[in-house]
């Protein structure tokens, strides 16, 4: 079972389990990041959501290619 990292930000948005994967709330991880970048890059809210969204987007939802065992990411409410 992989587990993104950081735990401290990420365990945040996990919603469940889906057999051996775990399964993250896109939305929780979004306001997740958010909240670390306003913090470690002093910016404003909708700049550093605007970072979160590329950061998943690019950095953790395109990683499922490689790995048979990649968190599933639910953009569901």
């Amino acid at each position: 079972m992989i587990r993104l990292e950081p735990r401290e930000i990420y365990d945040a948005a996990i919603i469940g389990q889906d057999g051996d994967l775990l399964v993250y709330c896109y939305y929780l991880l979004i306001e997740a990041i958010t909240k670390q970048f306003q913090v470690d890059l002093c910016i404003d809210k909708q700049e550093a959501e605007i970072m979160a969204i590329d950061d998943v987007s690019y950095n953790i939802e395109r990683m499922c290619t490689n790995y048979k065992d990649w968190p599933i990411i639910k953009r569901e409410p």
